[in-house]
């Protein structure tokens, strides 16, 4: 079985979708890296010197430089000098080189942000290991690869050299230049074989479609009347009503002190031998537990469970109180001084109330409306037109073919009977050219399927798995 190139399927896919320009990838050889610089940014300003994007962006250059010190005592005043470029529209970007010797100004990393933004005038971007991966400045038009990197870089050219890709108007035609030295093509020829199935050779080939030869699609919904889908949403409002102006903590405290003795309940012991389970001695116990108790650490239990709106201060400004509830819900054992939890109370439930003390109380309120929706089963309301493909379905011709049939209320059968008696005309008249013309133009099967949409669907699905057999397996 062959291997899956589904890479190199992604790939054509890619460029074949309005969200990427296409590329023109120049190479030169016998040039030192200034002169190559220099022809780039001429073929540049030849081609995209005066464009201002749909958005108001202006179209960007980007030169990638070896070092810090190359691009400031090199290629900068290059720039300014030599090809006499207003330093206003040329953005140096980079980490400041060893000990910070080519320290930048602050405002250069926020030209650097802001570069897809209108306001940004800055058109030529000198960048020293920086804009590779992540980097997404869709006005960037150009990308000028002149040097060769170091070994780390030579794994990322393939990330530099694609930054000028992205479209700025989706869908709309645009171009993009990419200038390289020997060593680079070679290095990206190398990289796009390897991991996008693809070369430098096949994108200086992408074919792009215009607007004009894109196909057209359309909604048959209402001709089919497919009902649409009612259903009903259920809208709960929820308001919180505030019965108390103030939590009132201290007569909350009070009440539940006052009121501890009704959350106690009473445990029965009963010692018995399983041959005499009637009789025994029963003991009743008040004070039972094994669980530690500390009058600090439930301070801080009770604050934690609170999740922090209760804080340990707040709870030690009714320590008096807090103290006395505390004493009735523990018991100390005698044998051992040991103070323990009594299990005759519902302690969470308790610190469950104290923790309600410090709120103010509330009810919630809820309304609820049923509003009546409805919705489509395909979403097609502004159905966009598409690029031409093999595997189109239904195709131009059908799809034409179903056009007809619905605009004219023809049926197959009518059809036949029509075209049948075009033929035997033609027959009678000899015109057996015609007649071979006629009886190409049998009815598709789609369009014997139209009127029923599930089958629809079962003949479109059949024909997406064989586009996606066909594409993996290379038939």
């Amino acid at each position: 079985m062959p291997k899956l190139q589904i890479p190199f399927i992604i790939t054509h896919l890619r460029w074949q979708s309005n969200g990427f320009e296409k590329p023109t990838v120049k190479t030169v050889t016998g040039k030192s890296s200034l002169q190559i610089i220099q022809q780039g940014i001429e073929d540049f300003q030849t081609q995209y010197g005066n464009l201002i994007y749909e958005n108001g962006t202006t179209a960007k250059v980007v030169i990638y430089c070896s070092s810090v010190a190359n691009l400031e005592n090199e290629v900068y005043p290059f720039l300014h000098t030599t090809l006499k470029i207003d330093k206003s529209e040329i953005l140096r970007f980079h980490n400041g080189g060893n000990n910070g010797k080519y320290k930048l100004p602050k405002n250069n990393e926020i030209d650097f942000k802001t570069l897809d933004l209108p306001t940004s005038k800055k058109r030529y971007i000198l960048l020293v290991q920086i804009g590779k991966e992540g980097w997404d400045c869709q006005s960037l038009t150009s990308v000028i690869l002149s040097q060769t990197g170091k070994s780390a870089a030579k794994n990322s050219i393939i990330q530099s050299a694609c930054r000028c890709l992205r479209q700025v108007i989706k869908g709309k035609h645009e171009t993009a230049l990419i200038y390289l030295n020997k060593e680079n093509h070679k290095l990206l020829d190398t990289q796009l074989r390897k991991e996008l199935h693809t070369s430098i050779e096949e994108l200086n080939n992408l074919n792009r479609v215009y607007q004009s030869d894109l196909i057209e699609r359309f909604d048959r919904t209402k001709y089919l009347k497919l009902p649409e889908i009612s259903f009903y949403q259920l809208k709960i409002k929820y308001q919180a009503i505030e019965e108390e102006e103030n939590a009132n903590t201290n007569e909350k405290l009070q009440n539940l002190l006052h009121s501890i003795d009704d959350y106690r309940t009473t445990s029965v012991k009963q010692i018995t031998t399983i041959d005499k389970l009637s009789e025994g001695t029963i003991e009743i116990l008040n004070k039972t537990g094994q669980d530690l108790a500390n009058y600090n650490t439930w301070m801080q239990t009770i604050a934690k469970e609170s999740f922090n709106t209760i804080s340990v201060a707040q709870l030690y400004s009714f320590d008096t109180i807090l103290k006395a509830i505390f004493d009735k819900i523990t018991f100390r054992n005698p044998q051992t001084q040991q103070l323990y939890f009594n299990d005759a109370f519902p302690i969470h439930h308790i610190q469950s109330k104290i923790r309600i003390a410090f709120s103010i109380k509330r009810y919630l309120q809820t309304s609820e409306e049923t509003i009546k929706k409805s919705a489509q089963l395909l979403i097609i309301e502004k159905l966009k037109p598409i690029e031409p493909n093999d595997y189109l379905f239904p195709n131009e011709r059908v799809t034409q073919q179903i056009r007809d049939f619905d605009d004219n209320k023809i049926t197959p059968e009518a059809y036949n009977t029509e075209l049948s008696a075009k033929i035997a005309a033609l027959a009678m008249e000899q015109k057996f050219s015609e007649i071979q013309a006629l009886s190409s133009q049998t009815i598709d099967n789609a369009t014997l399927q139209k009127t029923n949409p599930f089958m629809s669907c079962r003949i479109i699905l059949i024909a997406v798995l064989k586009f996606c057999f066909r594409k993996c397996f290379k038939i």
